[in-house]
């Protein structure tokens, strides 16, 4: 049985449209407020509503946790040394 497509979200920042596949740090569908950072610019993100992808807040980056900040700077990293 194949599984059906993954849903497609757009960066705010470049509008690099990429596959969503998991949350980042989950092994579930991403949920409002879980992170991630674009592929193509490194922008951090948040899922909103809908799937749809938003720039964090001030609030939202003052309160993101230690571990998950190392984690979206070593993502940043890797995508903008694919640039």
């Amino acid at each position: 049985m194949s599984q059906p497509p993954a849903a497609r979200a757009a960066c705010p920042t470049c509008g690099h449209t990429a596959p969503v596949l998991l949350g980042f740090g989950t092994s579930r569908p991403p949920e409002p407020g879980d992170w991630t950072v674009c592929a193509k610019c490194g922008d951090v993100l948040v899922f909103g509503a809908g799937g749809r992808l938003q720039v964090p807040t001030l609030a939202q980056l003052m309160a993101m946790p230690p571990l998950l900040s190392r984690l979206v700077d070593a993502a940043q990293r890797a995508a903008r040394a694919g640039r």
